[in-house]
């Protein structure tokens, strides 16, 4: 085999096996299960809550005055 039929081998097989790598931790095809476990993001507390009267709380921790 010459050295440029087995270059042109060695990319398709690279790029090949990249692709086929993406695909399954994609999930491209849904019959086969994912490698990688999907991330659960906890879902943020309300910013009413929690910055209510933060310009306030930060005006205290500063000592000054605010109004």
């Amino acid at each position: 085999m010459d050295y440029d039929k087995f270059g042109i081998l060695l990319t398709i097989l690279i790029v090949g096996s990249m692709f086929i790598y993406v695909a399954i931790t994609d999930n491209w095809v849904p019959g086969i299960p994912s490698l990688i476990p999907e991330q659960v993001i906890p879902e943020v507390v309300e910013s009413e809550k929690r910055l209510d009267n933060a310009y306030y709380e930060w005006c205290y921790k500063m000592k000054i005055e605010c109004k």
